[in-house]
C-alpha cells in the first residue's frame, strides 16, 4: 500500500468507528447470508465474535506504518483461520462485504481512489493472512488471538 492508501484507509475508518458495531454485525450477517456453510465456523456467540473483529481491524489500521508487528499478527490470524477451515475463496467475498460496511458505516460514499485503498488495505491482510498459513507458530502465540 502507498502512503496515501494509508491515509485514506485510516480516515475513512476513522469516519466509521463510532458505528464499529454496525461494521462488524454487518459484515456477519452478510457473510453467512451469501455463504450459509461458514456458520459451522462459528461456534460462539457472534457478538463477541464481532467485538474480535472490530479490535483486530482497528489494531491494524491504526498500525500500518509498524508492518513487521502487525504482518506477524496477520500470520498467524491466517494460520488460526486455515485451522477454522477458511480457505481463500472465502476471502475474497469477505473483501466486498467489508468495504461496502466501510463505506456505509463511514457516511461517505467513496471515491473509486478510496474504494481502490480499501481493495489494496484487504489484499494487505490476505497476502499476510496466507503467508501464515503454511508458518509454524507455536500453539501459545496463536491462543493470543482468538480467545
Amino acid at each position: 500500500m502507498t502512503p496515501r492508501q494509508r491515509m485514506l484507509i485510516q480516515s475513512t475508518y476513522e469516519m466509521a468507528m463510532p458505528r464499529l458495531n454496525m461494521v462488524s454485525n454487518r459484515f456477519y450477517a452478510r457473510l453467512l447470508k451469501a455463504q450459509p456453510e461458514l456458520n459451522k465456523l462459528f461456534k460462539g456467540d457472534l457478538q463477541k465474535q464481532g467485538q474480535l473483529f472490530s479490535f483486530f481491524i482497528t489494531h491494524v489500521i491504526q498500525n500500518l506504518g509498524q508492518s513487521e508487528d502487525v504482518e506477524k499478527m496477520l500470520s498467524e490470524l491466517g494460520v488460526r483461520h486455515k485451522q477454522y477451515g477458511v480457505h481463500r475463496v472465502h476471502y475474497e467475498l469477505a473483501s466486498k462485504i467489508l468495504i461496502s460496511s466501510v463505506r456505509l458505516a463511514s457516511g461517505i460514499n467513496h471515491s473509486y481512489e478510496i474504494h481502490k485503498a480499501w481493495e489494496a488495505f484487504y489484499a494487505y491482510l490476505v497476502l499476510h493472512m496466507d503467508s501464515g498459513q503454511s508458518a509454524e507458530i507455536p500453539a501459545e502465540r496463536l491462543g493470543i488471538l482468538h480467545q
